[in-house]
């Protein structure tokens, strides 16, 4: 039994679970933005031939 191992502080962090909610939520964002984007229908001004 080691007894110096349990009063070890834990200093090393583990980003693993975070970059994958952070690239789960890109990957939403992105579709997300794709879908509405398409569904938009813009109506443009149409051009006169008189000038000002």
């Amino acid at each position: 039994m080691k007894i110096g191992e349990e009063g070890k502080v834990y200093d090393d962090i583990n980003i693993t679970p975070m970059l994958d909610v952070a690239y789960v939520l890109l990957l939403i964002f992105i579709i997300m933005t794709t879908a509405t984007v398409q569904g938009i229908t813009v109506n443009l001004p149409k051009a006169s031939s008189t000038l000002a």
